[in-house]
């Protein structure tokens, strides 16, 4: 028979500051609870439908190496508005990017192929709430080993202060 292995990643947003309505924010590379619009550049004028990064290295450095290849499976993400906003709409989506060539010395702004992966939707109607949501169906599930995962924070729409959330997501694969 030939086993499954279940295979995961987790991302903690802690009091993200999610200063700009309808800007893309991503984890930094360094720091488990702090927010970058950086991304922001490579996905402003396409969005959810940008297939290419024009600068390698923001998408990097907001991403984790994927140490297995497989399938993906699931995409569970909490949400915590922190702020007393009571009407908050915020997307968590997932992204990959595949791996750039190997043994090769690449330019900061190499292109590089990303795909966006899913979306979920939180909306807060009253202040200082928290909910979870899963995703099972994806735009694609297949993962290379050593493709870039990255999660994206967008906040659509906002009232007067509603810019603090604390998010914890988690990327599911099955591999061999």
């Amino acid at each position: 028979t030939n086993a499954v292995t279940k295979h995961w990643m987790d991302w903690h947003y802690y009091n993200a500051d999610i200063a700009t309505q309808n800007y893309f924010y991503s984890e930094r590379w360094n720091d488990d609870f702090g927010v970058s619009s950086n991304i922001n550049t490579e996905l402003s004028s396409s969005g959810y439908s940008t297939t290419t990064s024009n600068n390698a290295w923001r998408l990097i450095r907001s991403s984790r190496a994927c140490p297995y290849a497989g399938t993906l499976t699931k995409f569970i993400v909490t949400c915590e508005s922190t702020g007393a906003d009571a009407d908050s709409d915020i997307e968590v989506a997932v992204w990959k990017g595949t791996r750039l060539a190997l043994d090769t010395a690449h330019t900061s702004g190499a292109n590089h192929t990303i795909a966006h992966l899913g979306t979920l939707t939180f909306d807060f109607s009253a202040a200082s709430r928290f909910m979870s949501k899963e995703l099972t169906s994806f735009n694609s599930t297949a993962l290379a080993q050593a493709d870039w995962i990255f999660i994206t924070v967008r906040k659509t729409t906002s009232g007067s202060d509603g810019r603090y959330y604390s998010i914890h997501s988690t990327v599911l694969w099955d591999g061999a």
